[in-house]
């Protein structure tokens, strides 16, 4: 019984961060001019089918190629509207894909670097693992997702209160603007930092 609570709780947080990812995937591809949906929809689907395999053969090469993704699909949308291609309107909305990009990366990376503890060739439960030590290893994970949260949880606050300053005029301009997300990845670069050196 308490090998499969321990099963259970770990499929959630693999869940978890395939579903933020996912939905980071929504979120860039709203924000695309309809006019090149030919050309960016199966980057949308291997994007789809590499989150997917993140999660269940846990290899990191499956998680940089999630991530090469969105920031593929990202850099589409950001120039779509830096150059008029696509409406301002989604420049506020592309500030809030980009924090949920970098939180999308954080949070698959985070759940890999626990995968060995958990998800071994041939082995569909954790039958084999020492339950306490397991048990340990999961609440740590819970708590370190839960700061980690945390912290893109204000960064998503942030994101949407610039967001509401984007019906100011002249604000719309100021968030088109590239260096603003060079300096806003600098900032999360740096929080990322933060928060591996603490793993």
């Amino acid at each position: 019984m308490e090998q499969a609570r321990l099963g259970i709780r770990w499929n959630l947080l693999r869940v978890f961060s395939a579903t933020i990812a996912v939905a980071t995937f929504l979120l860039i591809f709203v924000a695309i001019p309809t006019r090149w949906l030919i050309v960016t929809s199966p980057l949308f689907i291997l994007g789809l089918i590499a989150t997917t395999l993140t999660v269940i053969q846990s290899k990191i090469a499956w998680s940089r190629l999630t991530t090469a993704v969105q920031g593929l699909l990202l850099a589409v949308a950001l120039l779509s509207t830096t150059f008029g291609i696509n409406d301002e309107a989604y420049a506020p909305l592309l500030l809030l894909a980009f924090t949920m990009t970098i939180a999308s990366d954080h949070f698959l990376s985070t759940t890999l670097n626990y995968s060995g503890q958990f998800s071994q060739p041939g082995s569909s439960t954790v039958s084999e693992f020492n339950a306490p030590a397991i048990s340990a290893s999961l609440g740590d994970l819970y708590r370190r997702f839960a700061r980690d949260g945390l912290v893109f949880g204000v960064a998503f606050l942030l994101s949407i209160g610039v967001a509401a300053m984007g019906g100011m005029g002249a604000a719309v301009t100021v968030l088109s603007d590239p260096s603003l997300y060079v300096i806003l990845l600098t900032i999360s670069l740096a929080f990322l930092l933060v928060l591996k050196e603490e793993q």
